[in-house]
């Protein structure tokens, strides 16, 4: 016996149809106009709302590959009911994501590039993203093949596939993996951009692992929702076994994560850092330590909607999560604000509305769930009439013609109408348009033909620009204002600003607004947080910049200026005062529990080097000289700091005393008598094997007796046998260096 399926009322599926139907209005509107009329990105400010979706989206999608693992590598064959569906919503997943990709491209129409191995760019980050991606994708489509293959009733592709099915499974795990961790990689380099409390050297590990544990938590969520909506039998069991793992990586991930924290000494920053402190405190409740409770308890895990109520916590949490790190916790560029235009975001939804809707047609009209229903019949597609579904269908290409016609002059009107761009962005910064400067500034002759004083020359002329030098590209008028395209001297320098970091024209800042505060390869610290938040600090990039825009290559790896022009810019500006502290310009290598300050044992403020001790008790040479300062001394304090070289090395011997370098140095290796050149005897003389006491007992090396070792009992009746004069204990007199004689 067969029964049609009680499907969820047809106005939802309208509904969800008339909401892509607009999307896709709107998403032809932005490939047509680009995003200036359709968003609110900006080249300051080009991370938006699209972005932070396909972040905090492809978790979700990795339940997929999750499942496949246990599926189909681990082959467990109660979890292969559960396959289809979950492996139909990453896929749907996927796709939204690619979709939201295309839409977030400025060059959409060159998306086959990641295709094409002559166009890879190998030093991106998003490469290796970007193809994992596509490549995942190919991947899901194999994977939901055999749902269609079998409506179709295909079978000689449907056995192929399913012959490789665990290689196809396998693929997508590696692939799926790999771009996980690679999303987390990519924040590695904004440490100076993302806030502490979510920036870590294991944000890829994190990232893999949230992926893990979220990927779950959607497959326990789709399972059960779309299983009761299609009245299907579920075994719960199977679904409660799936929340005892991700109670399990949660348990690891909250592990690591407040276990980095107290590592890097941050902990304090939970509490102190206002909004951001609430954010990630609200993240880390609902994502990780509310589901663990209802994860952790059997009866809640074993019921329907305990495992709903847990999974979606999960799901919420780890939207919270990506959202803090691709947006929230981001320092946002100087002087740029956005917020998602109303096109951004209706776009945003309609393409979760697609997800859902192919999902839930496909459920419906394909062999995703069992065949039965929960009584045990058979469930059939329902029988929409053709008429009825052609004729929503042009009403739905109606919507979306007239969304497109109603929003192009719009959009269109907003991306022509748009102010140009001040100089401070950079509008205009092509090489071509400081030529005519450069004719009169590399030649101090045509300065002065030009009417240039004397005395201004040296500041005027500028160096010719090497290509590979940063600022090579960057015409004059784009810093310092002007009209570059003419010859006339007094036209050109119309509205010219001699320096433009000076006053409201902080031309620097329009890209290099993310620098850092600490440079750790020079162990050197720098107030730029100051200067590009606009703190009210009497500092310009001039002040220690003066030259990079005229020669100096910053790319070299040298210092970027010396340190007497930063003491000439304090006593300039009278802070000599608050930086008599080192560590308020230098990061010190040192590792301390206390603080210590740097000039007790560096003195130099040229460079930054290796203090030497003339005085030092313990000569620092040979394995002393590898040594570092705190291997010895276990606190910063030096002064009245008993050594004992016992402390270190194991003692042999015992003369009663603890200077250890009376008779040993560190030169040399450890046993060997610094007495070696003038002592009588080879200090391995005979069985001694350099033991110091063999010959001289009880700690006084002023005097030795052969007898002690040579027995005379035997030795003078040898030498009267041989006629030698043999005086006791004075053997050396005839055996210098214990020698035969």
């Amino acid at each position: 016996m067969t029964t049609k399926t009680k499907s969820s009322p047809v106005y939802g599926y309208i509904t969800l149809a008339a909401v892509a139907a607009v999307g896709l209005g709107i998403g032809i509107v932005r490939l047509i106009n680009g995003m200036g009329g359709t968003t609110n990105l900006s080249d300051a400010y080009p991370w938006g709302l699209w972005i932070v979706y396909d972040v905090f989206s492809i978790p979700f999608a990795a339940g997929a590959f999750m499942i496949s693992l246990v599926a189909h590598i681990y082959n467990r064959e109660e979890y292969h009911d559960i396959a289809r569906p979950v492996v139909l919503a990453g896929f749907a997943g996927y796709t939204g994501v690619v979709a939201i990709l295309l839409m977030d491209l400025g060059r959409w129409h060159q998306f086959y590039s990641v295709l094409l191995p002559w166009r890879w760019n190998l030093h991106s980050f998003m490469f290796e993203v970007s193809l994992c991606i596509t490549m995942y994708t190919v991947v899901l489509v194999l994977e939901i093949a055999p749902i269609i293959l079998e409506r179709l009733n295909w079978q000689g592709p449907l056995r192929l596939i399913n012959t490789a099915s665990a290689v196809i499974a396998g693929a997508g795990i590696v692939l799926s993996s790999l771009h996980q961790s690679s999303l987390g990689s990519l924040f590695l380099l904004m440490p100076y951009k993302l806030h502490p409390l979510w920036w870590t050297p294991l944000l890829p590990l994190m990232f893999f692992t949230s992926a893990a544990f979220s990927g779950l938590a959607m497959a326990i969520f789709v399972a059960v929702i779309s299983y009761r909506a299609f009245r299907r039998h579920l075994e719960l069991g199977v679904m409660a076994n799936l929340a005892k793992v991700v109670f399990l990586m949660q348990s690891v991930y909250l592990a690591f994560k407040v276990g980095d924290l107290i590592f890097d000494g941050e902990l304090a920053l939970i509490f102190s850092s206002q909004r951001l402190s609430v954010l990630f405190l609200v993240e880390m409740l609902i994502g990780v330590i509310a589901p663990m409770f209802l994860f952790g308890m059997r009866k809640t895990r074993e019921s329907a909607a305990g495992l709903v109520t847990g999974a979606t916590c999960v799901l919420v949490g780890m939207i919270i999560n990506r959202s803090n790190v691709a947006f929230m916790a981001l320092a946002a560029p100087s002087g740029a604000a956005y917020f998602p235009h109303w096109m951004e975001i209706v776009l945003s939804i309609a393409v979760v509305a697609v997800g859902v809707l192919l999902f839930s047609l496909a459920a419906l009209f394909l062999p995703v769930l069992p065949a039965k229903d929960r009584e045990g019949k058979i469930v059939t597609p329902p029988n929409w009439p053709l008429r009825s579904v052609a004729l929503t269908g042009f009403v739905l290409l109606l919507l979306t013609v007239a969304v497109v016609l109603l929003l192009q002059p719009v959009a269109r009107a907003a991306t022509t109408q748009a102010a140009p761009a001040p100089a401070s962005t950079l509008a205009t910064f092509a090489r071509s348009q400081s030529e005519s400067c450069e004719a009169c500034h590399l030649d101090q002759e045509t300065l002065t033909h030009a009417g240039a004083e004397e005395s201004e020359l040296d500041r005027l002329t500028i160096e010719q620009r090497d290509p590979e030098v940063a600022h090579s590209n960057v015409g004059c008028v784009t810093c310092h204002w002007g009209v570059g395209d003419t010859e006339d001297v007094k036209a050109a320098h119309v509205g010219a600003i001699a320096d433009p970091t000076r006053g409201d024209f902080e031309a620097c800042l329009a890209c290099h607004h993310d620098m850092p505060d600490i440079f750790p390869g020079d162990r050197l610290q720098t107030p730029h947080s100051d200067v590009v938040h606009g703190h009210e600090v009497d500092m310009h990039c001039s002040d220690c910049h003066e030259g990079v825009s005229h020669g100096l290559d910053l790319m070299s790896g040298e210092l970027i200026c010396p340190m007497d022009v930063c003491l000439d810019c304090h006593i300039e500006l009278g802070l000599e005062s608050e930086f008599e502290d080192c560590a308020v310009c230098h990061t010190g290598p040192h590792d301390l529990t206390m603080q210590i300050q740097c000039d007790v044992c560096h003195q130099s403020t040229k460079v930054w080097e290796e203090t030497a001790f003339a005085d030092h008790p313990v000569e620092l040479i040979g394995a002393h000289a590898t040594l570092e300062c705190f291997d010895c001394h276990n606190r910063p304090e030096f002064e009245d700091l008993r050594y004992v070289c016992s402390d270190c090395h194991e003692r042999t011997h015992d003369f009663g005393d603890d200077d250890c370098a009376k008779c040993h140095t560190p030169a040399d290796e450890w046993g060997t008598c610094v007495a070696t050149g003038k002592h009588p005897f080879p200090t391995d003389h005979g069985d001694t094997h350099c033991d110091c006491t063999k010959c001289h007992r009880g700690g006084d090396t002023s005097s030795y007796r052969c007898d002690i070792c040579h027995d005379q009992r035997v030795l003078q009746p040898v030498h009267e046998a041989q006629s030698i004069f043999y005086t006791k204990g004075i053997c050396a007199v005839c055996h210098p260096q214990g020698q035969k004689p």
